[in-house]
């Protein structure tokens, strides 16, 4: 894991308890270009181009459901008995799985930072020196801060903090997050508007 040390002065920003996963930190994390080779991210924002998800669903469509399948890493948001909209997803990697099972949507912040997983950032610069930081267990240099990675969109499912919320999907169909359901940003925002607190959301294999 890329580190340097800061030389700015400064001290350390506080941070919640919370859990959250966390999902803009992918310099250097391997994808499948569009000629099929494999390619590294350049940046945390990078991502592949999404011609999967869409969003068809109306603003007095029927009761809203959302099913996640591991499987396939996609969700299926539905109105009633209408499919509205699918999403690439990007759920749990090895040893952060995303817990099958049947949840419901607990809170809904549509600009929220994970209070566990960001960037080691310089002060005064605003480099960034760590992509991919767990507050637990990297120690921020003097000079530096932490900066809790975005997570757009977020709609909790768990009381242990993981939830559904907009991030890169570094290779479709492919775990590979700290354990929430990323979504595509194509229809994060379409999916966040038309669910509702207590709406029920499966995830299955």
């Amino acid at each position: 894991m890329f580190r340097r040390m800061c030389i700015q002065a400064g001290g350390l920003l506080a941070t919640g308890i919370l859990a959250g996963c966390g999902g803009g930190q992918y310099a250097n994390t391997p994808y499948l270009g569009q000629d099929g080779q494999t390619q590294f991210l350049s940046s945390p924002t990078h991502e592949v181009v999404d011609t999967i998800s869409y969003w068809d669903g109306s603003a007095d469509g029927g009761h809203p459901s959302i099913t996640i399948n591991l499987s396939e890493q996609r969700a299926y948001f539905y109105q009633g008995d209408k499919l509205a909209g699918v999403a690439l997803v990007a759920t749990g990697k090895e040893g952060y799985d995303t817990p099958a099972g049947t949840f419901r949507i607990m809170e809904k912040i549509a600009d929220k930072r994970s209070d566990l997983y960001g960037y080691i950032v310089e002060n005064g610069s605003g480099t960034v020196v760590n992509y991919d930081a767990d507050i637990r267990k990297d120690s921020i240099p003097a000079g530096c801060h932490f900066e809790g990675a975005p997570m757009p969109y977020w709609m909790r499912i768990t009381g242990g903090g993981i939830g559904m919320h907009q991030g890169p999907i570094p290779v479709p169909g492919s775990p590979a997050s700290h354990g929430c359901i990323r979504m595509s940003r194509t229809v994060a925002a379409e999916f966040f508007a038309h669910a509702k607190v207590g709406m029920p959301v499966r995830i299955v294999y």
